[in-house]
């Protein structure tokens, strides 16, 4: 990839540089730089006409394998001389000059000094030609051991920018490669946590209805339902702090910790908070979550949930409105207390309806910078969606927070889950 990028630059210099030269050409003539000197005036257009064909070529024909900083060398050289020889029909600070910008020409180049045979070219023909005296600057105004000095540094600096711009080339080829692993880790972490979720949709006695958007490739919003005898049904709904792969890898541990905990705890939600509270506190002391956990006993007709810290569950009773159910209960992961949360019950009827939605939901970054608490607008937002059917209920909500005149962008996870008892 490095060589591939820096032919790449290779072609695009010449390109850029044939470009101008052919400009800059194109107006002297234009201009009637000299025009009183009719061989110098046809000059210019051999060049012009040379530097074209020289660009052309270079700039389309692309030279494989690891000799083609030579090869790109040689259009520099073969343009000097061109040009050298039109500059050299004038004064000799003219053709000075030409030293200097074909040396800072060869600071573009990135790569392992690619304009050392370009300056050594020039060095060599600059010292032959001050030599013959057909190059001497200025016609003796300036002493030619001062030109020497300022060619030097011309050269010194290009080949210095040369080295600089290849560490440049070759740092950002590294933070590409290191962004696309990255990105490949983050799609086999997106497929991982997307496998931690159930593909459950209903059973004989419940419809489950799901809205997840994680902030990035993974979060660390999480549900999952674990199975008992006789039909009865546990839901676990979950929202550990922050986002990215470390919630979403703190996610994978309770889902692991909810398949090994004791068969008693499932029907008793309190205490699988609190067995979940001691675990977390203990294990992963760095993380904190809320969470909601509702046990549906399906032979005593009969729910039972507790919440750990999170937002109020919504309940609509046989279609009515949603009103909050009224739960006490800290975060996980401190262990303030024991147990965690308490726990309520209430009657499974059909009808009934529970919608359970992370805090992700009720912030978001709104257009002018400020954070939005929007907890006392879930109730108008759902008391406006009565004939929304429940399967769309969740995408409606969606869509009335992004509706809002002032909303920008989730600043966070956001995931609701809507249960239906049929």
């Amino acid at each position: 990839m490095l060589q591939e990028l820096l032919v790449s630059i290779e072609r695009l210099i010449v390109a850029t540089f044939g470009a101008s030269t052919f400009i800059l050409l194109l107006l002297e003539a234009a201009l009637g730089h000299r025009a009183a000197d009719e061989g110098v005036f046809g000059s210019n257009y051999i060049a012009l006409a040379s530097i074209a064909v020289l660009t052309v070529f270079f700039a389309l024909l692309r030279f494989p394998g690891r000799w083609f900083h030579g090869y790109y060398s040689i259009f520099y050289i073969l343009s000097f001389l061109i040009l050298s020889h039109v500059a050299g029909t004038g004064d000799a600070a003219d053709q000075f000059l030409l030293y200097i910008a074909f040396s800072l020409a060869q600071a573009l180049r990135a790569g392992r000094l690619p304009g050392l045979p370009v300056v050594s070219f020039l060095c060599l023909h600059w010292a032959l030609s001050v030599h013959i005296g057909a190059a001497a600057p200025a016609s003796g105004e300036e002493p030619v051991f001062r030109a020497a000095f300022t060619f030097a540094w011309a050269v010194l600096f290009a080949l210095f920018l040369e080295s600089i711009l290849f560490s440049g080339v070759q740092r950002y080829l590294e933070l590409l490669a290191r962004r696309r692993q990255e990105d490949a880790d983050l799609e086999l972490a997106s497929r991982v946590h997307e496998s931690l979720f159930p593909n459950f949709v209903e059973n004989d006695f419940m419809r489950l209805h799901v809205y997840r958007s994680p902030e990035n490739h993974t979060g660390g919003d999480f549900y999952d339902l674990l199975n008992m005898r006789e039909g009865s049904l546990g839901f676990f709904f979950a929202d550990v702090a922050g986002h990215g792969i470390s919630s979403a890898m703190m996610t994978a541990a309770m889902k692991v910790i909810l398949a090994t905990l004791p068969y008693r705890l499932r029907m008793r939600p309190a205490e699988l908070l609190d067995h979940l509270d001691e675990i977390v506190s203990r294990e992963y002391r760095s993380h904190h979550a809320t969470a909601v956990y509702m046990c549906f006993d399906l032979p005593n007709k009969e729910i039972r949930l507790s919440n750990a810290g999170h937002p109020l569950v919504m309940y609509s009773q046989a279609g009515a409105a949603f009103r909050e159910l009224e739960s006490e209960g800290s975060v996980i992961g401190y262990r303030i207390h024991t147990p965690i949360a308490t726990e309520a019950a209430l009657p499974m009827q059909s009808g009934d309806r529970f919608l359970l939605y992370t805090d992700g939901l009720l912030e978001y970054t709104p257009r002018n910078g400020a954070s939005i608490d929007l907890s006392l607008a879930i109730e108008e937002i759902l008391a406006s969606a009565t004939e929304v059917a429940t399967a769309d209920l969740p995408g409606r909500i969606i869509e009335e927070v992004r509706n809002r005149p002032d909303f920008e962008r989730f600043r966070d996870d956001v995931m609701l889950a809507l249960i239906e008892i049929k």
